[in-house]
């Protein structure tokens, strides 16, 4: 279940990010840094559910 929300919460957030930049007509600089928010969100997010897999069994570091 928490897989899929990692998996799902990324393209809605993407989906929105488009609408709201095709309804707004924005300057690509704009998708740009709702790009980079999206990343730094994605990788806090990474963090997080690294830190709690890896105090169970599987720990997977690369």
């Amino acid at each position: 279940m928490t897989e899929l929300l990692y998996v799902l919460i990324p393209i809605a957030f993407v989906v929105i990010v488009g609408i709201l930049g095709s309804l707004h007509r924005v300057k690509p600089v704009s998708i740009d840094d709702g790009v980079r928010s999206f990343d730094s969100m994605r990788h806090a997010l990474d963090k997080r559910y690294r830190s709690e897999s890896s105090s169970g069994t599987r720990s997977s570091h690369s």
